[in-house]
């Protein structure tokens, strides 16, 4: 016996058994009408983490623009997801 053979012998239950829940009449496919640009997601992510760092950094100095430099960051970070 071939390989293929032994293996369709041992398992090939299993793949019978993987198929009968699906039904013909239903079809997944993946949406692909709108895939997300991955280049400027990591762009806008980076900026946005910078803007945190320095957000969380300028606590030290003023409480207003510490809070500026975070709500400004989430501006970023919807956008970031938008994109």
């Amino acid at each position: 016996m071939s390989e293929r053979e032994i293996m369709n012998a041992k398992f090939g239950s299993l793949n019978k058994k993987r198929k009968d829940w699906e039904y013909s009449d239903t079809k997944v496919t993946p949406k692909i009408d709108h895939m997300p640009d991955q280049y400027r997601h990591k762009q806008l992510s980076l900026i946005k983490s910078a803007i945190r760092i320095l957000g969380f950094g300028a606590f030290w100095f003023s409480f207003d623009i510490a809070a500026a430099l975070l709500i400004l960051a989430e501006i970023v970070g919807i956008g970031e997801e938008l994109v």
